[in-house]
């Protein structure tokens, strides 16, 4: 696959995450969150009360309400950093795409030790970390198999 075309995916499929965890949290999170008072300022608050009513009554758990969209939104931010970043060496990919999900991590602890507002869950530690896992291990399987590549000999198939 083209490299650019490659890019724009990954750029793609990390604001469909992005949309995706917006519309978890829109369809499913009380409306005293803070997000909807950006909606009123905005406007749209009758077409995103519409859009709740209208949201399928499902038994979804807990962890996908509440924690699902801080890891959709990590691997929405990792994704679309790989695609800006790409020509960038893979060190210093790795350490930008890395502040997020480690601001997330840093805040659960601090709620866990009272010094930041919320309360301490796991759960969302692990939304934050796992995109990020993810992500390294297919970048370090991607460079191994770019450099494995580039130490083949170039045979010329001239004779055929």
């Amino acid at each position: 696959m083209n490299i650019r075309i490659g890019k724009v995916f990954t750029g793609v499929l990390g604001l469909l995450a992005l949309a995706a965890g917006g519309m978890i949290y829109m369809l499913y999170r009380t409306r005293e969150m803070l997000v909807f008072r950006l909606t009123d300022y905005l406007g749209i608050s009758s077409w995103i009360h519409r859009m709740r009513e209208h949201a399928p009554v499902l038994s979804v758990p807990e962890w996908v309400i509440y924690s699902l969209p801080g890891g959709l939104w990590t691997a929405a931010y990792i994704l679309i950093m790989d695609a800006i970043t790409h020509r960038w060496t893979q060190k210093r990919r790795l350490l930008w795409t890395m502040s997020i999900p480690m601001m997330g991590v840093a805040s659960e602890i601090l709620q866990a030790l009272g010094w930041l507002p919320g309360t301490f869950d796991i759960i969302d530690a692990l939304c934050y970390v796992l995109p990020y896992a993810i992500y390294l291990c297919h970048t370090c399987r991607s460079e191994s198999q770019k450099n494995r590549r580039s130490q083949l000999p170039n045979f010329k198939m001239s004779h055929i």
